[in-house]
């Protein structure tokens, strides 16, 4: 689905097919897929509802645990399981559930965002696969703390943490490093907050 700000509609309707498919796929038929719920939270990520997108985040958190369980006994039988039906949120799609929050108006953007970081933060340390935030998903985040409607020095100073973090992410080892945007949003969070400190 390609929607705008302008057709919100376009993601309702992209919600009541994926919604139809689930309930197909507990009838024994056709299954949502990844791709199927990304298309929906990238629905409403444009249509500049980021409520919607997380609401949608969680019901594919909650079908792949129940898929998961589901098809287990029946993996040993399979010669080759299709893992993008199990429908297992990845970092892509965290970080597009991250990127709507970054792009609203709303207030309390910048700490969802947050929190929708830490909760990948604790997924991946958890052990669950393909979660782990990287460059774009912190650099992200960052940007959701500088373009608040009042940017205060308490963002500015949550953005550069955040970049610091990046760089002893990249310290240990990891593909996570800062980049043009987490530096840029950076700077825009200390201009727009009129801090002394800036």
């Amino acid at each position: 689905y390609n929607c705008n700000r302008d057709n919100p509609e376009k993601a309702f309707q992209a919600e009541e097919m994926l919604m139809n498919l689930i309930e197909e796929a507990n009838e024994g038929g056709l299954k949502p897929s990844v791709r199927t719920f990304s298309s929906v939270i990238k629905a409403y990520a444009n249509a500049g509802n980021p409520s919607k997108a997380e609401e949608i985040l969680k019901l594919m958190i909650e079908y792949s645990e129940v898929t998961q369980n589901n098809d287990h006994a029946s993996l040993e039988n399979m010669t080759q399981f299709n893992e993008e039906l199990l429908c297992r949120p990845n970092t892509i799609i965290f970080t597009n559930v991250i990127n709507a929050w970054a792009q609203s108006k709303e207030r309390n953007a910048a700490r969802r965002a947050d929190e929708i970081l830490s909760w990948m933060k604790q997924m991946n340390k958890a052990g669950i696969p393909n979660v782990a935030p990287n460059t774009v998903t912190y650099a992200t985040c960052i940007n959701a703390w500088a373009k608040g409607k009042k940017v205060t020095e308490k963002c500015a100073l949550r953005a550069e943490e955040l970049l610091e973090e990046m760089e002893e992410e990249r310290a240990k080892g990891s593909d996570v490093k800062p980049n043009t945007v987490a530096f840029t949003s950076v700077i825009n969070a200390w201009g727009r907050s009129m801090s002394p400190k800036a």
